[in-house]
């Protein structure tokens, strides 16, 4: 049972827990969680502001976890400041070292200051609720502040800003102080380590002319427009009668998993449904095709190089899926409301009919994203002799 010195109650304290992490400093992914009383002394400290669950969807949380494999790989003590419906629902959110449950009605400027007892040497922020008044209030704690956006509407005080969906020099003129380093564009992407890993033997499957043997259906971990149903009927009528296998990929806590469990129940052997994998590069890698959302999961699908049918879920999407259907990497077939039994069923059709669009396609895909954004932004960040080679990746 977990003492009152851990954070929210949730980790054990030095005295609760022999101290194995002093055999193992480097080791900053260990199962133990340091005690919050040593972290300034041990490594720096970095503290991820982001929520995750319904209605906010998986991204935010996902790409703060993979800067936090980074920052940990080069011996960063990593901190998830968060809701605790984003602690109750994404399994994910409890891979950082550390854990701050946040109330929705608490000032959370004090929570966080009080929490650290000094001073943290990042602060990262991904969440489209907060601006240039939240990041201001924490400079009384935080050394130096990175914003991930990519909606580039709203001021911010930051000494970085990252937003891998624009290319544009000039988005965050008017937005951000002077000196704050503007890192944007795919090679910013932040994905998890498993990604690059994986990359060069996923391309290499693409370059044949097998025909296609599996198609994934990942659509967004909380599927708030209910499509993961009728995406599955359209691929089983398109692949009826084919060697075609389908993987569907749900969070815990979406909207459609109910219906799709029965869908299951129904049909066993009509599909594979992973429910809070973490085995999602692997899916990616043995895909043929996919069906996905045109969220933080579409640079995943570019690093693997996997040809995809996109739908726009939400509206701060529309420009991520402007620039992947302007470079040839989706087929777009627009928003949630056109996404049709018949199109989808016509666009997977049209993409088992013609090996020469999907290699092109996952040529163009491939070309946006090679999935080393987390090893240059967190080289950067460190400040590293490997920085430049880092960053000219």
């Amino acid at each position: 049972m977990s003492c009152e010195r851990g954070i929210g109650g949730s980790s054990p304290c030095l005295e609760c827990k022999k101290p194995e992490w002093l055999a193992d400093l480097g080791d900053q992914r260990a199962t133990y969680r340091r005690p919050l009383s040593r972290l300034h002394t041990l490594s720096r400290l970095v503290v991820f502001r982001a929520n995750g669950g319904p209605g906010v969807g998986n991204g935010h949380i996902i790409r703060c976890l993979a800067l936090a494999q980074g920052l940990s790989s080069l011996g960063w003590s990593t901190m998830l400041a968060a809701s605790k419906v984003t602690f109750s629902t994404m399994p994910q959110a409890s891979k950082f070292d550390r854990m701050i449950h946040l109330d929705a009605n608490m000032d959370e400027v004090k929570r966080l200051a009080g929490v650290i007892e000094g001073k943290a040497d990042l602060l990262v922020i991904d969440d489209y609720a907060q601006d240039i008044q939240f990041e201001e209030s924490c400079r009384m704690w935080a050394r130096k502040i990175l914003v991930i956006d990519d909606l580039a509407n709203r001021h911010h005080d930051a000494d970085y800003i990252v937003d891998p969906g624009t290319q544009s020099v000039t988005s965050y003129d008017s937005l951000v102080p002077r000196h704050c380093q503007r890192l944007l564009g795919p090679k910013w992407a932040l994905l998890r380590p498993e990604f690059s890993v994986r990359r060069q033997t996923a391309l290499g499957r693409r370059q044949l002319d097998a025909p296609v043997q599996r198609i994934l259906i990942a659509i967004g971990g909380a599927d708030g427009r209910n499509l993961t149903p009728s995406l599955i009927s359209a691929a089983t009528a398109a692949t009826a009668g084919l060697n075609v296998s389908l993987d569907v990929i749900l969070g815990g806590y979406a909207s459609s998993l109910a219906a799709v469990r029965e869908m299951q129940q129904q049909e066993p052997a009509s599909f594979d449904l992973h429910i809070d994998t973490d085995k999602v590069a692997s899916l990616m890698s043995s895909a043929d095709v996919a069906i996905g959302a045109c969220g933080v999961g579409s640079w995943e699908r570019c690093a693997m190089g996997l040809p995809t049918i996109g739908i726009i879920t939400a509206e701060n999407q529309k420009p991520l899926a402007s620039v992947l259907y302007e470079a040839g990497a989706i087929d777009l077939i627009g928003e949630s409301a056109e996404a049709t039994k018949a199109g989808i069923e016509a666009a997977i059709t049209s993409l088992l009919n013609n090996p020469h669009v999907r290699q092109t396609m996952s040529a163009a895909a491939s070309e946006l994203c090679d999935g080393g954004g987390i090893y240059r932004l967190s080289a950067v960040l460190d400040g590293t002799k490997i920085r430049q080679d880092l960053h000219d990746w």
